[in-house]
């Protein structure tokens, strides 16, 4: 947000913020304006015995020191005046500043910054990244409905839905919309994320504001929902992230958040109400895939761990240390372990389709007038039961909408096959069974896992041909051995411990889990099962993996 409209986004957030807390008090039933206080105080408190390594966990400390001294003596009025001063606290906390002079260079030179970020430990390098400075444009892939999405970051404001990986999403999503002309977004981060050395200075100026998921008072969320809310309304295109976190197991999310997404049909009510020149909200599904997860070691530790549910945040993996994320994008330059981001076609907040020129259409294809659905008899009515299922409506199409935009390439293609093959051979045997074996190193005759990769090739290209996913170019016409190296390269060169690697005439299942969490990928797709595997080799873990 440019700083002319931070002061105003901070001043409006918080007098609605302020404004709803009241209604809630007169409402029987809801807390009164010192139980919101109290509540807030409470999970403020819990917060921050629990989390050692909270940010500004010293002044936070001091301040609701501050309140628990002031708060119990408080008359009413006063009590408003420290319910204000907390919700203000919040927004400033929440809201980001954005620099248009930084967005406008990373449009021209960004590329260029990064490549020679990741290649200047030495001057060789660096001559190299000088010599290449594309490299990361090579690498990130934007495909679908992009001139569809320009024509209508025009027309009104744009809530872009993708899919959740990886924490460099934030980072990929604001590099490829500058890359291809599009106005800048606002974006939720968090605040370990801030805290990166090599992607703050890029948060902190390309529009990013704070989520602090560890803060689970009410009052927080809603005070972070009604700023996205009022950015909207003031014309800010946003990203939201539906899933809420990353995908721990590696599949495609099926179950959404819709908080921060029902933000979307709050902005366009009110737009309407002010009678704002471009009230329309768009809602844009787009599927991101990576043939490499820099995190994907603890992700699926954490899944298979059953941890995730209890974490939730996970401060403590891969993209939280410098050195691997350098590791990761040198590789990802290196072996052009392409990105791609799949733009899918938009809606409009109650889940219409919407054409290029921002009109929604029914079913059968004939232009609706959509703000009859706010009306009862000619006079709009806030109804926030109708508006939640509405927003129901938009959560389960874009969960339909995310498998078809996913990008399949030769790590998905080889793990899907051989993590199949490797259930085939344990037959009968529960699957959570078959990943703790991880142990034991299993080999798969060469000419078993060709035959495999043929027929889930082939599966894949129909799918593909029938538009229910999209194939990288690899993929999409190279040949079995091509498809199978490549596969085998992300495989060994990034991760601690290499998911597959080739010996001889055999492939080795050497990681599990890694196998598991990219195979996921293809989870819910019509594919062939793994014929009945003849020949398979079992190594004791001590066996050499790099022999």
């Amino acid at each position: 947000m440019i700083p002319k409209d931070r002061h105003i986004a901070l001043t409006e957030t918080t007098s609605r913020a302020l404004e709803w807390c009241r209604e809630q008090s007169k409402t029987p039933g809801k807390l009164s304006i010192e139980e919101i206080i109290n509540e807030t105080l409470y999970h403020e408190r819990f917060r921050l015995r629990g989390h050692v390594h909270a940010p500004h966990k010293d002044q936070d400390k001091a301040y609701w020191r501050k309140i628990a001294r002031t708060f119990p003596n408080a008359g009413a009025a006063q009590q408003i005046e420290i319910l204000q001063q907390i919700i203000h606290r919040y927004g400033d906390e929440i809201i980001g500043h954005f620099s248009p002079l930084f967005f406008k260079a990373l449009t021209r030179y960004g590329s260029k910054t990064l490549s020679v970020l990741l290649n200047s430990m030495s001057p060789i390098r660096l001559a190299s990244a000088v010599a290449s400075l594309e490299s990361l444009d090579d690498n990130i892939t934007v495909l679908g409905a992009v001139d569809a999405l320009k024509s209508l970051s025009q027309k009104g404001t744009v809530i872009l839905a993708p899919t959740h990986v990886s924490n460099l999403d934030s980072v990929v999503l604001g590099y490829a919309l500058a890359r291809i002309g599009l106005p800048p977004f606002l974006y939720g981060a968090g605040y370990n994320l801030f805290k990166n050395p090599i992607f703050a200075p890029f948060l902190k100026r390309l529009g990013a504001y704070t989520v602090d998921r560890q803060k689970k008072a009410p009052l927080y969320k809603h005070v972070l929902k009604t700023y996205a809310t009022v950015s909207m309304e003031m014309g800010y295109h946003q990203i939201f992230f539906p899933g809420g976190t990353r995908s721990r197991s590696g599949r495609v999310e099926s179950r959404l958040k819709k908080g921060l997404l029902g933000c979307g049909l709050e902005a366009y009510e009110m737009n309407l109400r002010r009678h704002k020149q471009r009230p329309n909200v768009y809602i844009v599904p787009c599927t991101l895939t990576y043939q490499m997860v820099l995190e994907a070691e603890t992700l699926v530790a954490d899944y298979l761990a059953e941890a995730g549910k209890a974490r939730y945040i996970i401060e403590d993996d891969e993209s939280s240390r410098v050195d691997r994320m350098v590791h990761f994008l040198r590789t990802v330059l290196r072996h052009q372990s392409s990105i791609h981001m799949h733009i899918g076609a938009a809606m409009d907040p109650f889940g219409n389709r919407v054409l290029d020129d921002g009109t929604s259409v029914d079913q059968h294809g004939r232009p609706i007038t959509i703000d009859g659905y706010l009306k009862q008899r000619g006079v709009f009515v806030h109804d926030q039961q109708r508006n939640e299922e509405f927003t129901s409506q938009v959560s389960d199409k874009l969960t339909e909408r995310y498998p078809q935009g996913t990008v399949v390439g030769p790590t998905h293609v080889v793990a899907h096959v051989l993590f199949n093959m490797l259930l085939a051979e344990s037959a009968g045997t529960d699957l959570y069974r078959v990943l703790r074996e991880g142990q034991i190193h299993t080999g798969f005759l060469i000419d078993s896992v060709r035959t495999e990769i043929g027929a889930a090739l082939d599966a894949l290209r129909t799918l593909a041909a029938d538009k229910r996913l999209h194939l990288d170019a690899v993929a999409l016409s190279a040949d079995v051995d091509d498809v199978l190296s490549r596969a085998l390269v992300c495989f060994t060169v990034y991760h601690a411990e290499p998911a597959v690697e080739r010996r001889g005439n055999r492939v080795f299942v050497l990681n599990r889990a890694l196998l598991y969490y990219y195979r996921n990928r293809l989870q819910g797709f019509p594919l062939p099962h793994a014929a009945t595997i003849v020949g398979t080799d079992k190594a004791p873990a001590e066996t050499n993996a790099h022999a």
